[in-house]
């Protein structure tokens, strides 16, 4: 309560200058790039391991390449498939 009052005392004062739709905009991107970063190490991850099972040893950068390509693209396709079977079975938005 004390905080709600003292951040609208500010914005009364004109001291804070964000928006309630500008914090949601920031939290929403710090969200996306959140994501990002871990898909990103997913993907490595992953990729790593496909080139352990693939060729018995850990390969660098071009083929690494390839395989986080894949990678990614599977681990897309498994969250659109958990997110999809979520919805139907709890509902939701």
């Amino acid at each position: 309560m004390k905080n709600r009052f003292y951040g609208a005392l500010y914005v009364l004062l004109g001291r804070d200058k964000e928006t309630l739709e500008d914090r949601a905009f920031r939290h929403e991107r710090e969200r996306g790039l959140l994501s990002l970063a871990l898909y990103a190490f997913a993907g490595i991850c992953v990729a790593l391991a496909l080139s352990i099972i693939v060729t018995g040893t850990i390969v660098w950068l071009p083929q690494i390449l390839l395989y986080s390509i894949i990678a990614e693209i599977l681990i897309l396709f498994l969250y659109n498939a958990f997110f999809k079977w979520h919805q139907n079975k709890y509902g939701g938005d």
